[in-house]
């Protein structure tokens, strides 16, 4: 079985929606309250994303999914998206 990711860039978003799905998640904060990974407010999220990759390069898991902490204005079908990227996307050669 692919193991999946959920890799998250948070300001000060409500992250309830998270709950929701059934799937490893990692959280970056670069806002305030003490929720996930802290992280200065530099870069937007592609800053997030890169630091990500950099210091987990050696275990990142089969699928990572990066994600704005409120991707609904960009994709309204987001959750459906992540819960069916397995089955969808992801080719085993």
């Amino acid at each position: 079985m692919n193991t999946k990711t959920l890799i998250v860039a948070k300001y000060n978003e409500n992250i309830q929606w998270l709950n929701e799905l059934d799937i490893n998640k990692v959280i970056y904060n670069k806002g305030k309250g003490k929720i996930g990974i802290k992280l200065p407010n530099v870069g937007n999220e592609a800053h997030t994303y890169l630091y990500h990759i950099v210091h987990n390069y050696d275990n990142l898991d089969d699928i990572n999914i990066f994600t704005q902490a409120n991707p609904f204005d960009h994709c309204k079908d987001f959750m459906q998206r992540v819960n069916e990227l397995e089955k969808t996307y992801y080719y085993d050669f």
